[in-house]
């Protein structure tokens, strides 16, 4: 598969004296013709063969006469009797090499001792590699943080907490932060287990955004089903209903 760039033009290049003229001449039709040349030689290094009129004709559903005009009447092209090229494409394709070098020799220089393995791949490619490798540095770190957490917060490795405070996360309003998130942790562990669970089923209950001590009702009147747990493995914080 080809690489496909995007190839930059100044945007007022309608009024260009030599693209007024074929306008002049062929209307919408002679620029149509002269862009998509354009982009044929940004495919093919910026060279395109003179004897292939009829082929380029046929390709744009035109006729020869069209085709030989805008490439040889405007002097929007130059030629050497074999090809045809446009200047200012070949001076943008030069500059798309040298950026394309360059970023090439940045991931060589960066990389090192891998430099052997990045011989067969361009430059665009290195780019990808960079961001490819840029991405999974960035994984590993936030499951390096997330274990940290976990160190931190033990609650977090009990399956019901953890799946008690994803739910009541996924029910705020407004998306919590890390950092909020780490402070209501903080919180939630000033109390037992169990408790810590109730408060946060008492949030997610009442929609609230926040979480707060249990209401009296709540302390002395929870019955085993609504602790959250079929076998009462919560059992101790069950009062007198």
């Amino acid at each position: 598969m080809k690489n496909s760039y995007y190839f930059p033009h100044d945007f007022n290049a309608r009024n260009d004296r030599k693209l007024d003229e074929l306008f002049l001449k062929w209307k919408c039709e002679g620029r149509g013709i002269y862009w998509t040349f354009i982009e044929m030689l940004y495919e093919n290094n910026g060279y395109l063969p003179l004897d292939k009129t009829d082929y380029y004709a046929k390709a744009l559903q035109t006729d020869s006469e069209r085709i030989a005009s805008v490439i040889n009447d405007f002097g929007l092209f130059d030629n050497d009797g074999v090809n045809f090229w446009s200047n200012s494409c070949l001076d943008r394709l030069a500059h798309i090499k040298e950026k394309s070098e360059k970023a090439r020799q940045s991931a060589y220089k960066k990389w090192g001792k891998n430099a052997n393995a990045l011989r067969s791949v361009n430059g665009g490619g290195c780019e990808r590699i960079a961001r490819k490798e840029s991405k999974v540095n960035k994984r590993k770190e936030k499951n390096i943080k997330e274990e940290e957490i976990k160190e931190r917060f033990v609650y977090l490795k009990d399956s019901l907490f953890l799946s008690t405070f994803t739910d009541y996360l996924k029910g705020r309003k407004n998306k919590a932060t890390s950092h909020a998130q780490e402070l209501l942790l903080k919180d939630l562990h000033k109390v037992d287990l169990p408790t810590a669970v109730a408060m946060l089923e008492q949030s997610i209950k009442n929609g609230w955004i926040g979480i707060f001590p249990l209401k009296q009702e709540a302390k002395h009147g929870r019955s085993k089903e609504n602790i959250g747990t079929d076998n009462g493995k919560y059992a101790g914080i069950e009062t007198e209903v």
